[in-house]
């Protein structure tokens, strides 16, 4: 009978050895997720074909969601990141919530730096769930939106919390229809579409911050439904997909474009993050070519 060699048992040099290239190399990804990949802007386009006969040239839609302005993510690089946004020379600008994450500071220079996108193209902006609401309460922040309605007025950019503004386009006529928070008491579609003859003859582009809202909004009519909220998932596992922080209840839509029901969802990645940290996704500066 051929006899086996015993097994090695780990030399505690070697055990030392692999638990230091262990912690390394966890060092090193933290170290990336944090000073790296979070202030990484890729710029993602899509084209999404809405109207009846296409334009003779696309509408450049820029999609921008979750500054998420905070200790973790700076002025100096939401300016960064709207200075390179405004580059891609958008006919249209929308903004899909989260502009900060806690309290406001400086609420005047924050103005200042969003007052560049409604210096560049017509802007509007809807509302996120760290704007004000029930979840704000409980973690100690604002009751309703005013502080956020506040800076993005002073900064020139149009509000839409539960409500619609017309916008003609080389011939079109769009409708921007833009909603509170899904986690706020103010979520009202019904509020924000108004008046059945208000729908009629437009194309509607919807601004809702959290994707899920796609199942309330489906008896209503609507071509194209901007979100964010999700970070793409801020950390997505490598070769998976899948994203660990993607606070919604349809895991399915987490970022980028979607065919869903005969319209289209888009959910951009956003600019900032929570807790300072995104790793193997990347900050999104969205152009969507509407066609």
């Amino acid at each position: 009978m051929a006899q086996t060699s015993p097994k090695k048992n780990l030399s505690r040099r070697d055990f030392l050895k692999w638990a230091f290239l262990a912690v390394s190399s966890g060092a090193s990804v933290s170290a990336y997720g944090a000073w790296v990949e979070t202030e990484w802007l890729d710029i993602h386009r899509v084209t999404v074909p809405i109207f009846d006969e296409p334009p003779e040239r696309p509408m450049r839609l820029l999609h921008l969601s979750d500054f998420h302005a905070s200790p973790v993510v700076s002025y100096d690089y939401i300016e960064t990141a709207i200075d390179t946004a405004i580059t891609l020379k958008p006919d249209v600008i929308c903004l899909t919530g989260d502009y900060i994450t806690g309290e406001v500071n400086q609420p005047e220079e924050y103005a200042r730096i969003l007052r560049k996108l409604s210096q560049t193209a017509p802007c509007f902006a809807s509302f996120g769930n760290h704007d004000g609401g029930r979840g704000e309460i409980r973690r100690g922040g604002f009751r309703g939106p005013k502080a956020v309605n506040d800076i993005l007025t002073a900064a020139g950019i149009t509000t839409l919390f539960n409500r619609g503004v017309d916008w003609r386009w080389e011939g079109h006529s769009i409708r921007f229809i833009g909603l509170a928070d899904l986690w706020s008491k103010y979520f009202q579609p019904d509020v924000a579409y108004g008046e059945a003859e208000n729908w009629e003859g437009r194309k509607i582009i919807v601004l809702s911050h959290n994707p899920d809202t796609k199942s309330e909004l489906a008896a209503y009519p609507w071509q194209l439904l901007l979100c964010g909220h999700t970070h793409g998932g801020q950390v997505r596992i490598p070769f998976t997909g899948r994203g660990l922080f993607a606070p919604v209840r349809d895991k399915r839509f987490v970022d980028g474009l979607y065919d869903w029901d005969n319209r289209w969802i888009y959910i951009t990645r956003g600019i900032g993050n929570v807790k300072g940290f995104r790793l193997n996704c990347r900050p999104w500066i969205s152009l969507l070519e509407i066609v």
